[in-house]
């Protein structure tokens, strides 16, 4: 697994990457994008914790996702997201 991590914060750096250098962020075999939304948790919850799922909520309903993998990062699990998906989410539930 290679690990790319993405800075949104101002003035946050990634040291090491120039400009020009560009990150992949679909799996190439799996298709997927895996998130660590640990920095969500630690902001609304104050902790950050294995969870066992998350309850997601878009235009067509809520959606259950199972999140069975440890994050590199973080002591969270991931979230995985189609690479291919056009909707928009939002975290509703997190299940511990």
């Amino acid at each position: 697994m290679h690990v790319s991590w993405v800075c949104s914060l101002p003035g946050c750096r990634a040291i090491g990457w120039r400009f020009i250098q560009q990150i992949q962020i679909v799996d190439p075999v799996r298709k997927d994008i895996a998130v660590d939304i640990s920095p969500m948790m630690r902001k609304h919850l104050g902790t950050v914790f294995a969870q066992h799922g998350v309850l997601l909520a878009s235009g067509a309903g809520n959606i259950s996702v199972p999140c069975p993998d440890p994050s590199p990062a973080s002591s969270s699990n991931l979230v995985y997201f189609k690479g291919d998906e056009q909707r928009s989410f939002s975290v509703v539930g997190i299940y511990g």
